[in-house]
Protein backbone atom coordinates (compact mmCIF):
# COMPACT_ATOMS: atom_id res chain seq x y z
CA UNK A 1 0.00 0.00 0.00
CA UNK A 2 1.17 3.15 -0.84
CA UNK A 3 0.68 6.47 1.14
CA UNK A 4 0.01 9.10 -0.95
CA UNK A 5 -1.47 11.83 0.54
CA UNK A 6 -1.79 13.96 4.02
CA UNK A 7 -5.24 12.80 4.70
CA UNK A 8 -4.04 8.94 4.20
CA UNK A 9 -0.96 9.95 7.12
CA UNK A 10 -4.11 11.63 9.28
CA UNK A 11 -6.40 8.29 9.23
CA UNK A 12 -3.18 6.37 9.67
CA UNK A 13 -2.46 8.57 12.97
CA UNK A 14 -6.04 8.36 14.40
CA UNK A 15 -5.85 4.31 13.85
CA UNK A 16 -2.53 4.18 15.82
CA UNK A 17 -3.61 6.38 18.01
CA UNK A 18 -7.12 3.94 18.66
CA UNK A 19 -4.61 1.20 19.23
CA UNK A 20 -2.22 2.65 21.47
CA UNK A 21 -5.60 3.52 23.66
CA UNK A 22 -6.72 -0.41 23.29
CA UNK A 23 -3.14 -1.54 24.19
CA UNK A 24 -2.57 -3.51 21.02
CA UNK A 25 1.23 -2.36 20.68
CA UNK A 26 2.15 -5.55 18.24
CA UNK A 27 -0.33 -3.04 15.85
CA UNK A 28 1.38 -0.11 16.27
CA UNK A 29 4.51 -0.99 15.59
CA UNK A 30 3.01 -2.76 12.11
CA UNK A 31 1.00 0.23 11.50
CA UNK A 32 4.13 2.69 11.85
CA UNK A 33 6.43 0.65 10.10
CA UNK A 34 3.92 0.68 7.26
CA UNK A 35 3.98 4.68 7.63
CA UNK A 36 8.08 4.40 7.84
CA UNK A 37 8.65 3.04 5.04
CA UNK A 38 6.48 5.19 2.94
CA UNK A 39 8.29 8.12 4.36
CA UNK A 40 10.90 7.56 6.28
CA UNK A 41 11.30 11.59 6.61
CA UNK A 42 8.39 11.63 9.04
CA UNK A 43 8.77 11.86 12.62
CA UNK A 44 6.12 11.33 14.01
CA UNK A 45 5.66 7.30 13.31
CA UNK A 46 9.33 6.63 14.55
CA UNK A 47 8.02 8.43 17.98
CA UNK A 48 5.20 6.43 18.52
CA UNK A 49 7.03 2.93 17.08
CA UNK A 50 9.08 4.12 19.74
CA UNK A 51 6.57 4.20 22.06
CA UNK A 52 5.20 1.01 21.69
CA UNK A 53 8.57 -0.37 21.75
CA UNK A 54 8.95 1.21 24.84
CA UNK A 55 5.43 -0.54 26.06
CA UNK A 56 7.20 -3.97 25.50
CA UNK A 57 10.46 -3.40 26.85
CA UNK A 58 12.31 -3.61 23.78
CA UNK A 59 14.52 -0.43 25.04
CA UNK A 60 17.55 -0.40 22.74
CA UNK A 61 14.88 -0.16 19.80
CA UNK A 62 12.71 2.34 21.71
CA UNK A 63 15.51 4.43 21.93
CA UNK A 64 16.88 4.58 18.39
CA UNK A 65 13.18 5.04 17.33
CA UNK A 66 12.92 8.43 19.66
CA UNK A 67 16.56 9.21 18.26
CA UNK A 68 15.26 9.20 15.00
CA UNK A 69 12.31 11.12 15.47
CA UNK A 70 14.49 14.00 17.38
CA UNK A 71 16.89 13.96 14.84
CA UNK A 72 13.65 14.36 11.74
CA UNK A 73 11.90 16.63 14.20
CA UNK A 74 14.16 18.25 16.25
CA UNK A 75 13.58 18.66 19.60
CA UNK A 76 9.80 18.18 21.04
CA UNK A 77 9.35 18.09 25.02
CA UNK A 78 6.87 14.45 24.45
CA UNK A 79 9.31 12.62 23.08
CA UNK A 80 12.27 14.13 25.33
CA UNK A 81 9.94 13.25 28.47
CA UNK A 82 9.83 9.50 26.79
CA UNK A 83 13.76 9.63 26.63
CA UNK A 84 13.84 10.68 30.13
CA UNK A 85 11.07 7.47 31.33
CA UNK A 86 13.82 5.18 29.43
CA UNK A 87 16.68 6.03 30.99
CA UNK A 88 14.75 6.09 34.33
CA UNK A 89 13.80 2.02 33.22
CA UNK A 90 17.00 1.38 32.92
CA UNK A 91 17.96 3.12 36.25
CA UNK A 92 20.18 5.56 34.99
CA UNK A 93 19.07 8.33 36.70
CA UNK A 94 21.53 10.45 35.54
CA UNK A 95 20.67 10.37 31.55
CA UNK A 96 16.98 10.49 33.21
CA UNK A 97 17.71 14.33 33.91
CA UNK A 98 19.99 14.99 31.34
CA UNK A 99 16.63 14.42 28.92
CA UNK A 100 14.23 15.64 31.22
CA UNK A 101 15.98 19.29 31.57
CA UNK A 102 16.51 19.22 27.51
CA UNK A 103 12.69 18.74 27.73
CA UNK A 104 11.95 21.21 30.16
CA UNK A 105 13.70 23.85 27.94
CA UNK A 106 12.09 22.59 25.19
CA UNK A 107 8.82 23.51 27.02
CA UNK A 108 9.30 25.14 30.58
CA UNK A 109 5.51 26.27 31.34
CA UNK A 110 4.79 22.89 30.84
CA UNK A 111 4.54 21.46 34.87
CA UNK A 112 4.93 17.99 33.32
CA UNK A 113 8.27 18.92 32.16
CA UNK A 114 9.23 20.33 35.34
CA UNK A 115 7.78 17.32 37.38
CA UNK A 116 10.46 14.90 35.28
CA UNK A 117 13.33 16.83 36.61
CA UNK A 118 12.45 16.52 39.78
CA UNK A 119 12.07 13.03 39.87
CA UNK A 120 15.19 12.66 38.17
CA UNK A 121 16.82 14.68 41.06
CA UNK A 122 15.23 12.88 43.51
CA UNK A 123 16.50 9.48 42.23
CA UNK A 124 19.83 10.98 42.03
CA UNK A 125 19.53 12.23 45.75
CA UNK A 126 19.65 16.05 44.81
CA UNK A 127 16.31 16.93 47.04
CA UNK A 128 17.09 20.57 47.67
CA UNK A 129 17.26 21.00 43.97
CA UNK A 130 14.34 18.72 43.54
CA UNK A 131 12.24 20.73 46.23
CA UNK A 132 12.81 24.42 44.22
CA UNK A 133 11.78 22.74 41.10
CA UNK A 134 8.43 21.57 42.96
CA UNK A 135 7.88 24.63 44.90
CA UNK A 136 8.36 26.75 41.50
CA UNK A 137 5.22 24.50 40.20
CA UNK A 138 3.50 24.84 43.24
CA UNK A 139 3.41 28.36 43.18
CA UNK A 140 2.35 28.70 39.34
CA UNK A 141 0.36 25.89 39.72
CA UNK A 142 -1.25 25.50 42.87
CA UNK A 143 -3.88 22.79 41.72
CA UNK A 144 -0.89 20.39 40.76
CA UNK A 145 -1.20 17.34 43.11
CA UNK A 146 1.96 15.39 41.95
CA UNK A 147 4.13 18.49 42.66
CA UNK A 148 2.43 18.23 46.36
CA UNK A 149 2.74 14.71 46.55
CA UNK A 150 6.09 15.13 45.65
CA UNK A 151 7.19 17.51 47.97
CA UNK A 152 5.17 15.61 50.33
CA UNK A 153 7.74 13.00 50.22
CA UNK A 154 10.85 14.40 49.88
CA UNK A 155 9.73 16.60 53.43
CA UNK A 156 9.48 12.90 55.15
CA UNK A 157 12.18 12.08 53.87
CA UNK A 158 14.45 14.80 55.56
CA UNK A 159 12.03 14.43 58.30
CA UNK A 160 10.55 17.42 57.59
CA UNK A 161 6.63 15.69 59.02
CA UNK A 162 4.53 18.72 59.65
CA UNK A 163 5.57 20.38 56.26
CA UNK A 164 5.10 16.81 54.59
CA UNK A 165 1.78 16.58 55.94
CA UNK A 166 0.61 20.48 54.54
CA UNK A 167 1.77 19.44 51.53
CA UNK A 168 -0.49 16.11 51.40
CA UNK A 169 -3.35 18.06 53.00
CA UNK A 170 -2.99 20.97 49.99
CA UNK A 171 -3.06 18.21 47.49
CA UNK A 172 -5.88 16.61 48.79
CA UNK A 173 -7.67 19.90 48.81
CA UNK A 174 -7.52 19.63 44.43
CA UNK A 175 -7.69 15.75 44.49
CA UNK A 176 -9.77 14.45 47.67
CA UNK A 177 -10.35 10.89 45.79
CA UNK A 178 -7.23 10.04 45.57
CA UNK A 179 -6.62 6.76 48.41
CA UNK A 180 -2.62 6.72 47.82
CA UNK A 181 -2.86 11.05 48.87
CA UNK A 182 -4.60 9.66 52.25
CA UNK A 183 -2.58 6.82 52.86
CA UNK A 184 0.59 9.22 52.24
CA UNK A 185 -0.81 11.98 55.04
CA UNK A 186 -1.86 9.20 57.21
CA UNK A 187 1.98 7.99 57.61
CA UNK A 188 3.28 11.84 58.09
CA UNK A 189 0.65 12.09 61.04
CA UNK A 190 1.58 8.59 62.47
CA UNK A 191 5.67 10.05 62.33
CA UNK A 192 4.25 12.93 64.78
CA UNK A 193 1.90 10.79 66.82
CA UNK A 194 -0.94 11.97 65.94
CA UNK A 195 -2.29 8.22 65.91
CA UNK A 196 -5.92 9.12 65.76
CA UNK A 197 -5.69 11.58 62.85
CA UNK A 198 -3.85 8.92 60.96
CA UNK A 199 -6.42 6.70 61.87
CA UNK A 200 -8.82 8.71 60.09
CA UNK A 201 -6.55 9.50 56.80
CA UNK A 202 -6.35 5.25 56.37
CA UNK A 203 -10.29 4.53 56.69
CA UNK A 204 -10.47 7.54 54.01
CA UNK A 205 -8.55 5.19 51.78
CA UNK A 206 -9.92 2.53 52.75
CA UNK A 207 -13.53 3.66 51.96
CA UNK A 208 -12.17 5.01 48.70
CA UNK A 209 -10.40 1.24 47.50
CA UNK A 210 -12.13 -1.24 50.14
CA UNK A 211 -10.31 -4.19 48.33
CA UNK A 212 -6.43 -2.94 49.22
CA UNK A 213 -5.00 -5.14 51.28
CA UNK A 214 -2.61 -2.61 52.10
CA UNK A 215 -5.21 0.01 52.83
CA UNK A 216 -6.80 -2.35 55.43
CA UNK A 217 -3.65 -3.43 56.96
CA UNK A 218 -2.99 0.30 57.58
CA UNK A 219 -6.08 0.98 59.31
CA UNK A 220 -5.26 -2.19 61.69
CA UNK A 221 -2.17 -0.76 61.90
CA UNK A 222 -3.41 2.38 63.27
CA UNK A 223 -5.85 1.04 65.63
CA UNK A 224 -2.21 -1.33 66.94
CA UNK A 225 -0.68 1.74 67.50
CA UNK A 226 -3.68 3.57 69.36
CA UNK A 227 -3.66 0.05 72.01
CA UNK A 228 -6.77 -1.42 70.68
CA UNK A 229 -5.97 -4.66 69.57
CA UNK A 230 -9.40 -5.45 69.32
CA UNK A 231 -10.23 -3.29 66.71
CA UNK A 232 -7.11 -4.23 64.78
CA UNK A 233 -7.89 -8.10 64.27
CA UNK A 234 -10.49 -7.11 62.07
CA UNK A 235 -8.97 -5.16 59.46
CA UNK A 236 -6.03 -7.12 59.87
CA UNK A 237 -7.83 -10.67 58.62
CA UNK A 238 -9.35 -8.73 55.87
CA UNK A 239 -5.94 -7.55 54.73
CA UNK A 240 -4.65 -10.92 55.08
CA UNK A 241 -7.87 -12.70 53.22
CA UNK A 242 -7.55 -10.17 50.30
CA UNK A 243 -3.69 -10.86 50.34
CA UNK A 244 -2.42 -13.96 51.75
CA UNK A 245 0.50 -12.96 51.15
CA UNK A 246 0.57 -9.78 53.46
CA UNK A 247 3.69 -10.99 55.55
CA UNK A 248 3.42 -7.25 57.81
CA UNK A 249 -0.64 -7.96 58.30
CA UNK A 250 0.25 -11.68 59.84
CA UNK A 251 2.76 -9.79 61.64
CA UNK A 252 0.13 -7.15 63.43
CA UNK A 253 -2.33 -9.83 63.92
CA UNK A 254 0.50 -11.63 66.06
CA UNK A 255 1.14 -8.83 67.72
CA UNK A 256 -2.81 -7.86 68.34
CA UNK A 257 -3.37 -11.22 69.70
CA UNK A 258 -0.72 -11.22 71.59
CA UNK A 259 -1.98 -8.03 73.41
CA UNK A 260 -5.02 -9.79 74.00
CA UNK A 261 -3.35 -12.50 75.90
CA UNK A 262 -4.86 -15.32 72.80
CA UNK A 263 -1.36 -16.56 72.51
CA UNK A 264 -2.09 -19.64 70.35
CA UNK A 265 -3.66 -17.33 67.83
CA UNK A 266 -0.62 -15.13 68.46
CA UNK A 267 2.02 -18.44 67.52
CA UNK A 268 -0.05 -19.13 63.97
CA UNK A 269 -0.69 -15.42 63.07
CA UNK A 270 3.23 -15.13 63.40
CA UNK A 271 4.31 -18.60 62.05
CA UNK A 272 2.28 -17.27 58.87
CA UNK A 273 4.27 -13.66 58.44
CA UNK A 274 7.33 -16.08 58.36
CA UNK A 275 5.40 -18.48 55.80
CA UNK A 276 7.24 -16.96 52.96
CA UNK A 277 10.60 -17.13 54.37
CA UNK A 278 10.84 -19.09 57.69
CA UNK A 279 14.64 -19.26 57.90
CA UNK A 280 15.25 -15.79 56.91
CA UNK A 281 17.03 -16.18 54.29
CA UNK A 282 16.15 -13.66 52.23
CA UNK A 283 14.76 -9.65 52.86
CA UNK A 284 11.02 -9.93 51.84
CA UNK A 285 10.24 -9.75 55.67
CA UNK A 286 13.20 -8.08 57.23
CA UNK A 287 13.38 -5.43 54.76
CA UNK A 288 14.28 -2.67 57.14
CA UNK A 289 17.42 -4.71 58.65
CA UNK A 290 18.28 -5.84 54.65
CA UNK A 291 18.55 -1.97 53.33
CA UNK A 292 20.07 -0.61 55.94
CA UNK A 293 22.55 -3.11 55.58
CA UNK A 294 22.82 -2.90 52.29
CA UNK A 295 23.35 0.72 52.90
CA UNK A 296 26.35 0.29 55.40
CA UNK A 297 27.94 -1.88 52.89
CA UNK A 298 27.82 0.60 50.02
CA UNK A 299 28.92 3.17 52.61
CA UNK A 300 31.80 0.65 53.82
CA UNK A 301 32.94 0.09 50.18
CA UNK A 302 33.00 3.58 49.30
CA UNK A 303 35.14 4.49 52.35
CA UNK A 304 32.54 6.33 54.27
CA UNK A 305 33.03 4.48 57.51
CA UNK A 306 31.64 6.98 59.93
CA UNK A 307 28.41 6.28 57.23
CA UNK A 308 28.93 2.58 57.41
CA UNK A 309 29.29 2.58 61.21
CA UNK A 310 25.94 4.36 61.64
CA UNK A 311 23.87 1.54 59.47
CA UNK A 312 25.23 -0.98 61.57
CA UNK A 313 24.67 0.46 64.99
CA UNK A 314 21.12 1.00 63.91
CA UNK A 315 20.73 -2.53 62.81
CA UNK A 316 22.00 -3.54 65.99
CA UNK A 317 19.62 -1.69 68.06
CA UNK A 318 16.60 -3.90 66.21
CA UNK A 319 18.67 -6.81 66.95
CA UNK A 320 19.13 -5.65 70.88
CA UNK A 321 15.69 -6.87 71.77
CA UNK A 322 16.47 -10.16 70.02
CA UNK A 323 19.26 -10.81 72.92
CA UNK A 324 17.32 -9.90 75.88
CA UNK A 325 14.08 -11.97 74.68
CA UNK A 326 16.27 -14.98 74.26
CA UNK A 327 17.80 -14.21 77.92
CA UNK A 328 14.30 -14.38 79.39
CA UNK A 329 13.46 -17.01 77.67
CA UNK A 330 16.51 -18.95 79.12
CA UNK A 331 16.17 -17.38 82.65
CA UNK A 332 12.55 -18.07 82.98
CA UNK A 333 14.26 -21.64 82.44
CA UNK A 334 16.31 -21.31 85.18
CA UNK A 335 19.39 -21.86 82.55
CA UNK A 336 20.85 -18.42 84.75
CA UNK A 337 24.68 -18.75 83.29
CA UNK A 338 23.41 -18.65 79.84
CA UNK A 339 20.36 -16.06 80.01
CA UNK A 340 23.26 -13.57 81.59
CA UNK A 341 25.17 -13.66 78.59
CA UNK A 342 21.99 -12.92 76.86
CA UNK A 343 21.07 -9.99 78.76
CA UNK A 344 24.98 -9.01 78.91
CA UNK A 345 24.87 -8.92 74.88
CA UNK A 346 21.63 -6.93 74.92
CA UNK A 347 22.83 -4.17 77.07
CA UNK A 348 25.93 -3.94 75.22
CA UNK A 349 23.92 -2.53 72.64
CA UNK A 350 21.86 -0.46 74.42
CA UNK A 351 23.57 0.16 77.27
CA UNK A 352 21.40 3.20 78.59
CA UNK A 353 18.05 0.65 78.54
CA UNK A 354 16.93 0.38 82.15
CA UNK A 355 14.82 -2.89 81.47
CA UNK A 356 17.99 -4.42 79.86
CA UNK A 357 19.89 -3.49 83.11
CA UNK A 358 17.46 -4.84 85.11
CA UNK A 359 17.49 -7.81 83.60
CA UNK A 360 21.39 -8.15 83.84
CA UNK A 361 20.72 -7.62 87.62
CA UNK A 362 18.18 -10.26 87.93
CA UNK A 363 20.53 -12.84 86.37
CA UNK A 364 22.87 -11.83 88.94
CA UNK A 365 20.96 -12.38 91.41
CA UNK A 366 19.58 -15.96 91.12
CA UNK A 367 23.52 -17.17 90.60
CA UNK A 368 23.90 -15.23 93.93
CA UNK A 369 26.34 -12.99 92.25
CA UNK A 370 24.39 -9.83 95.06
CA UNK A 371 27.24 -7.62 94.79
CA UNK A 372 27.41 -7.65 91.07
CA UNK A 373 23.35 -7.33 91.00
CA UNK A 374 23.26 -4.56 93.17
CA UNK A 375 26.01 -2.25 91.34
CA UNK A 376 24.00 -3.37 87.83
CA UNK A 377 20.27 -2.17 89.45
CA UNK A 378 22.18 0.63 90.78
CA UNK A 379 23.26 1.46 86.99
CA UNK A 380 19.10 0.96 86.48
CA UNK A 381 18.38 3.51 88.63
CA UNK A 382 20.76 6.08 87.38
CA UNK A 383 19.49 5.46 83.77
CA UNK A 384 15.58 5.64 84.96
CA UNK A 385 14.95 6.51 88.79
CA UNK A 386 11.54 5.70 87.76
CA UNK A 387 11.72 2.48 86.68
CA UNK A 388 9.51 0.80 89.33
CA UNK A 389 10.34 -3.05 88.50
CA UNK A 390 14.17 -1.90 89.61
CA UNK A 391 13.92 -0.53 92.44
CA UNK A 392 11.80 -3.74 93.11
CA UNK A 393 14.70 -6.05 92.46
CA UNK A 394 16.91 -4.00 94.37
CA UNK A 395 15.00 -4.33 97.64
CA UNK A 396 15.16 -8.45 96.54
CA UNK A 397 18.94 -7.98 96.42
CA UNK A 398 19.40 -6.21 99.14
CA UNK A 399 16.74 -8.01 101.59
CA UNK A 400 19.32 -11.06 101.25
CA UNK A 401 22.39 -8.79 101.80
CA UNK A 402 23.07 -8.65 105.77
CA UNK A 403 22.24 -5.93 107.70
CA UNK A 404 20.84 -4.11 104.64
CA UNK A 405 16.98 -4.99 105.55
CA UNK A 406 15.90 -1.21 106.08
CA UNK A 407 17.34 -0.10 102.72
CA UNK A 408 15.65 -2.89 101.03
CA UNK A 409 12.58 -1.42 102.92
CA UNK A 410 13.02 1.66 101.29
CA UNK A 411 13.21 0.03 97.77
CA UNK A 412 10.27 -1.54 97.89
CA UNK A 413 8.53 1.62 99.42
CA UNK A 414 9.15 3.52 96.52
CA UNK A 415 8.51 0.73 93.98
CA UNK A 416 5.01 1.27 95.33
CA UNK A 417 5.12 4.89 95.38
CA UNK A 418 6.00 4.80 91.51
CA UNK A 419 3.64 1.59 90.45
CA UNK A 420 0.76 1.02 93.44
CA UNK A 421 -0.20 -2.17 91.03
CA UNK A 422 3.39 -3.94 91.56
CA UNK A 423 1.31 -6.86 93.99
CA UNK A 424 4.89 -8.58 94.51
CA UNK A 425 6.70 -5.29 96.03
CA UNK A 426 3.61 -5.16 98.66
CA UNK A 427 4.50 -8.84 99.76
CA UNK A 428 7.91 -7.92 100.18
CA UNK A 429 7.13 -5.20 102.24
CA UNK A 430 5.09 -7.31 104.24
CA UNK A 431 7.56 -10.20 104.55
CA UNK A 432 9.89 -7.44 106.32
CA UNK A 433 7.44 -6.61 108.84
CA UNK A 434 6.32 -9.77 109.46
CA UNK A 435 10.72 -10.86 109.94
CA UNK A 436 10.12 -7.84 112.54
CA UNK A 437 7.50 -9.30 114.34
CA UNK A 438 5.14 -5.97 113.47
CA UNK A 439 2.08 -8.61 112.72
CA UNK A 440 -0.18 -5.17 111.91
CA UNK A 441 1.91 -4.07 109.34
CA UNK A 442 2.77 -7.47 107.60
CA UNK A 443 -0.94 -8.43 107.48
CA UNK A 444 -1.93 -5.06 106.10
CA UNK A 445 0.50 -5.18 103.17
CA UNK A 446 -0.12 -8.92 102.23
CA UNK A 447 -3.61 -8.15 102.21
CA UNK A 448 -2.78 -5.00 99.34
CA UNK A 449 -0.77 -7.79 97.86
CA UNK A 450 -3.91 -10.01 97.75
CA UNK A 451 -5.74 -6.89 96.46
CA UNK A 452 -3.61 -5.82 93.60
CA UNK A 453 -3.43 -9.64 92.33
CA UNK A 454 -0.93 -11.47 94.30
CA UNK A 455 -1.99 -14.96 93.80
CA UNK A 456 1.13 -16.78 94.51
CA UNK A 457 0.25 -19.66 96.96
CA UNK A 458 3.00 -21.79 96.58
CA UNK A 459 5.90 -19.47 96.63
CA UNK A 460 4.02 -18.16 100.29
CA UNK A 461 3.63 -21.82 101.07
CA UNK A 462 7.39 -22.47 100.95
CA UNK A 463 8.44 -18.72 102.42
CA UNK A 464 10.00 -18.88 105.53
CA UNK A 465 9.42 -15.13 106.06
CA UNK A 466 5.65 -16.24 107.08
CA UNK A 467 6.65 -18.67 109.68
CA UNK A 468 5.73 -16.80 113.03
CA UNK A 469 2.45 -16.17 111.60
CA UNK A 470 1.12 -19.62 110.27
CA UNK A 471 -0.67 -20.38 113.09
CA UNK A 472 -1.95 -17.25 113.78
CA UNK A 473 -5.96 -16.73 113.40
CA UNK A 474 -5.78 -13.46 111.71
CA UNK A 475 -3.41 -14.74 109.50
CA UNK A 476 -5.13 -17.96 108.72
CA UNK A 477 -8.48 -16.17 107.84
CA UNK A 478 -6.98 -13.23 106.05
CA UNK A 479 -5.22 -15.98 103.67
CA UNK A 480 -8.43 -18.21 103.53
CA UNK A 481 -10.38 -14.48 102.14
CA UNK A 482 -8.48 -14.44 99.28
CA UNK A 483 -7.76 -18.06 98.41
CA UNK A 484 -11.27 -19.17 98.83
CA UNK A 485 -12.35 -21.37 95.32
CA UNK A 486 -8.54 -21.63 93.95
Amino acid sequence: MTIATGMDKEILAEVVSDLMDAGEWQKVRAVTQQMVNTDPKDPWPHGAMGIALLQTDELEEAEQCFRRALDRGGDDAQILLLMSKLYAYRGDPGGQLEWAQRAAKCDGDNPVTQLAVADAQIRLGQLAEAEKVLKDVSAAHPENVQARRMLGDIYLSLQKIDEAAREFEAALGHGPDDAALWTNLGHALERTGKHEDALVAFQHALKLEPTNAQYAYHVGDAYLALKQPEMAIGYLTKAVQLNPDLAMGYYDLGLAFFEQGKYEWSAIASAAALRGDPEMETQRINLGIGATGNLGLAYLNLSKYTEAEECFRRNLKQIAPTFFNLGLTLFRQKRYEESLVMFQRAHEIMPDDPEYLDLVGNAYMELGRLPEARDTLMAALAADDTYALAHYDMGVVLSRMKGEEAVAMKSFERAVELDDGLYWAHYSIGCLYALRGEKKFALQFLEKAFQKGFHELDHMDKDTDWETLRNDPQFQELVRKYTAGK
